[in-house]
């Protein structure tokens, strides 16, 4: 069967929108609208008043049936999200695979999620934009395969209530430029205007979870350029099989599994579902390693400590820390000289042409520069014989929203509070907007450190 023309998907999107638009109506009158505040609509947009942000805010009511729940915010996006086939175009282009082939192939075997409750909410995001299904099939299950992040965690003390807390930060880069018009922050709610549960920043259209928060967790999902023992052809045939098998839709994304641990399944779900909602960090250092997946640097915290996981396909080394831990895309263990040559060698045999070698590559230093200015800044907390190290959270902002860290193609980067289950601040940035000075040294011993802060 040859894929629908445009004159039959446009009449399948007719017949579905006659359906779903008098129920948004019936449900709640009044429209969002972007940049004000509203109280109405299922999908409804603000802007907080409550931390820093310039990222549009959408309340999603999990109540709603799957299909229903992302219409507002996708309506609000609707010619932003007119990007995403031409996304697919460009990974194509740059990795030198025929269009038109690869669109029949993925057309053809790109037909699910394995999740079944976000299967119905892409279908619902189908009808509003108008974009084949596979492709949004494609973009939830490749997009957290392809990006170069920084995560991680570090004890802070708040001056007005002088305790300490962890807060988790987190800065998300992508080459793919278009997609800074769709970021958006998800506030989910189990019943229409009832309390938040959790809380993410993603994409328009994206319905797993690459960075979320709810009182008691975070977590970040940070891309990792390479499997364990990657030179071994068993190794290497189990990993592609597991990445053909989360393609067709027989295993969940890493981005899913992670949704699991902050959103309960609704009735709609498979059978297999498991709530997680209520796991401890002693409960995923136990679990999650066994899960399949794909490889991924996942960083969780609650507030106390901060968790590291490598994780392999169905292992994960883990590191655990209780003033400051922070991940690139890098091994641990790369980052001694002869590691870090090997880290390269790595990058350059797994991108080719797919225009991330640059920021991976530079993950090393991303690190030790995070690391150095933590160090320089940071205070004991004077609490026994071996004190935590804690900085203030304004100057853990100011380090996340400083070049390298933040970079030319940091799409948007967070700072969560586990501990209330909310944002301290969110900023989302335009393309050219971070500018290209590397501070040096003599910055970091004389200047910078005491002019930041």
């Amino acid at each position: 069967m040859a894929p629908h023309t445009r004159a039959h998907t446009a009449r399948m999107i007719g017949a579905e929108l006659t359906d779903i638009e008098p129920l948004l109506r019936e449900t709640h009158s009044t429209t969002a609208i972007r940049n004000k505040h509203t109280i109405a609509d299922p999908g409804r947009m603000y802007e907080p008043d409550t931390f820093d942000s310039n990222v549009p805010v959408y309340a999603i009511d999990l109540s709603l049936p799957p299909r229903r729940r992302y219409i507002q915010v996708t309506k609000d996006f609707l010619p932003e999200t007119h990007c995403l086939p031409q996304l697919f175009d460009d990974i194509l282009d740059q990795a030198g695979l025929p269009r038109k082939i690869m669109h029949f192939f993925t057309w053809v075997f790109l037909r699910r999620l394995h999740n079944h409750e976000q299967m119905e909410e892409l279908k619902g995001i189908q009808v509003v934009t108008g974009v084949p299904l596979y492709l949004l099939v494609a973009y939830n299950v490749l997009l957290d395969l392809m990006m170069g992040c920084t995560s991680g965690a570090a004890l802070t003390k708040d001056s007005r209530k002088y305790r300490f807390k962890m807060l988790h930060f987190r800065t998300l880069d992508w080459g793919m430029q278009p997609l800074r018009n769709v970021i958006v922050q998800f506030e989910y709610q189990q019943t229409w205007n009832g309390p938040v549960i959790a809380r993410s920043i993603g994409y328009v259209g994206y319905v797993g979870i690459l960075t979320a928060v709810k009182p008691g967790l975070s977590a970040s999902l940070n891309f990792r350029p390479y499997h364990n023992d990657d030179s071994s052809l068993r190794s290497n045939l189990r990993y592609r099989i597991h990445q053909l098998l989360l393609l067709l839709g027989f295993r969940p994304s890493i981005s899913s599994q992670l949704r699991s641990f902050f959103l309960p399944p609704s009735n709609t779900s498979q059978p297999q579902d498991v709530d997680r909602t209520s796991y401890t960090l002693i409960d995923i250092k136990q679990q999650i390693p066994q899960i399949p997946s794909t490889a991924a640097y996942l960083t969780f915290c609650d507030g106390v400590s901060v968790l590291l996981l490598e994780k392999d396909l169905d292992t994960a080394k883990c590191t655990l820390n209780h003033s400051f831990l922070a991940v690139t895309n890098h091994d641990i263990s790369y980052e001694h000289a002869h590691g870090q040559s090997e880290h390269a060698a790595h990058v350059k045999k797994t991108f080719g042409n797919l225009g991330m070698e640059e920021v991976v590559e530079e993950s090393v230093e991303r690190k030790e520069w995070l690391f150095d200015r933590w160090k320089a800044t940071c205070k004991p907390s004077g609490e026994g014989r071996h004190p935590r190290w804690y900085v203030s959270s304004a100057r853990l902002k100011r380090l996340v929203d400083v070049f390298p860290v933040t970079n030319q193609q940091t799409h948007f980067s967070c700072v969560m509070d586990p501990v209330e289950g909310n944002f301290v601040c969110v900023r989302a940035y335009e393309e050219g907007e971070v500018g290209e000075r590397r501070p040096g040294r003599d910055d970091l011993d004389y200047g910078m450190v005491r002019d930041w802060y």
